[in-house]
């Protein structure tokens, strides 16, 4: 898996921090799923991101 390519990720909403959009990335790669509490990464479900 090709991490570099991270920065393609689209911003959703006003998250902007770094080390989650990396973790968001792998997991929609990888076709994880995330397990958060955190709204502003739960945005990210309207892209493609599986939550748990």
């Amino acid at each position: 898996m090709n991490l570099s390519s991270s920065y393609r990720l689209e911003h959703v909403g006003s998250h902007k921090d770094p080390f989650d959009r990396l973790l968001i990335w792998q997991c929609m790669k990888q076709d994880f799923l995330m397990l958060t509490a955190d709204s502003e990464i739960s945005k990210y479900a309207s892209i493609g991101l599986r939550l748990g």
